[in-house]
């Protein structure tokens, strides 16, 4: 494959600040139908959408469908109707059979105050009669001269302990797992529960990622997606994005790495999101406001709140602002404790959260391009949480 030259996408125009949320990307790399992955009796082409039947099938050998309520509605509201892009990959076939497929997502992350677009490797699966032939590996490495070529910079993803390994074999660099807080809301229901180590239970839906969809249907974000759409929300999510590529001071959070906010990704992860339940709180005062999005889920018995995102004014009391929602958002889900899993503006002991280690997912990434803003490979560049790592 030849060398390629990655094109990044600067934080500014002509016209001034371009906005972080900016989307309208092809719909797959530049990928070729031959990827030159030379496999016996086997032909490897770039995934369509014709194959989404086979290919499904295939990952549901894997990846526990029955998990999912309508696994087929949860497969095209994360691989086709993503905002920062249609999925792309590679699938391997016998004959006419689809026997390995590799998939990527398309995502964009801001840092120093740069738009980087870059792939989230997600869904891999391999049928049994064609295991142990290092399939995995070529399809992954096959799609990375692609991303290059179309001008990713970076793929990272959340690989569980059986697949760290082979990512550091193919070159991927393991960050380690996010710092994990917790705040006891209910000490007298919490506490006991805690103390005693008691197993979990409320049995926990099998998933490769560790995510918790919900096992017994789909669910309703449709408040979340209302307190999304309100004005002032927009406004300070708009904002949020735009403090990401102006000019950020170095060292700030908006100037370190992590998902580029806009409207159209919240109210699509959040909102539009059938499978897993989250709440959301907003307060503001004056000019100022914050925004907490929370994924509710029971663990040992005990409500959680777990904090997948938080977005907050650049204002001298926002980190007041920010602990009034949690408490907010704390009563409105009556979870018995809070868990934040999170760089840059997550709450501390001060706001009574305490460090429990780094429990949180483990993300691992490949850098595709160079003269990157910042250095990608150590977590103190990174101000991302658990809503950016979160593998759907």
């Amino acid at each position: 494959m030849r060398a390629s030259t990655v094109a990044f996408a600067s934080a500014r125009s002509s016209q001034g600040p371009v906005a972080c949320y900016s989307l309208g990307m092809r719909d797959h790399p530049a990928a070729l139908d031959d990827p030159g992955v030379a496999v016996s009796g086997l032909e490897v082409r770039r995934f369509r959408r014709e194959d989404e039947a086979e290919v499904l099938e295939l990952v549901g050998t894997v990846l526990y469908p029955e998990d999912f309520p309508d696994f087929p509605g949860y497969w095209r509201w994360k691989h086709y109707e993503n905002p920062f892009g249609k999925s792309f990959g590679l699938v391997a076939l016998a004959g006419e059979k689809v026997v390995a497929a590799r998939l990527f997502m398309h995502w964009q992350l801001c840092a120093g105050g740069q738009l980087l677009r870059v792939g989230r490797a997600v869904d891999a699966a391999v049928h049994p009669g064609w295991r142990r032939q290092g399939l995995f590996q070529k399809l992954t490495l096959a799609q990375l001269e692609p991303m290059r070529a179309d001008g990713l910079v970076l793929t990272f993803n959340t690989p569980n302990a059986a697949s760290s390994a082979g990512y550091r074999k193919m070159g991927w660099v393991d960050l380690g797992r996010l710092p994990l807080r917790v705040k006891v809301v209910r000490p007298l229901t919490a506490f006991p529960v805690l103390l005693s180590g008691r197993r979990a239970e409320v049995p926990q839906p099998r998933t490769e990622s560790g995510v918790v969809p919900n096992a017994a249907g789909r669910v309703d974000n449709s408040q979340v997606l209302a307190l999304l759409r309100e004005p002032a929300v927009r406004s300070l999510v708009e904002g949020a994005g735009t403090a990401q590529n102006v000019d950020p001071p170095p060292g700030s959070a908006a100037f370190r790495l992590r998902t580029a906010l806009s409207p159209a990704y919240l109210e699509w992860h959040y909102g539009r999101n059938c499978w897993y339940q989250y709440a959301a709180a907003f307060v503001s005062k004056r000019e100022a406001g914050a925004l907490v999005i929370g994924r509710v889920r029971h663990r040992r018995g005990l409500r959680e709140a777990l904090v997948t995102e938080i977005v907050a004014s650049e204002a001298r009391h926002s980190r007041a602002l920010v602990a009034e929602a949690m408490t907010q958002l704390a009563r409105d889900t009556q979870a018995d404790y809070l868990a934040v899993a999170a760089l840059g503006q997550a709450p501390g002991l001060r706001d009574g959260f305490v460090p429990i280690g780094r429990r949180g997912a483990g993300v691992a990434l490949r850098v595709l391009g160079p003269n990157l803003p910042i250095d990608p490979t150590v977590w103190c560049n990174w101000a991302a949480g658990i809503g950016d790592f979160e593998l759907f």
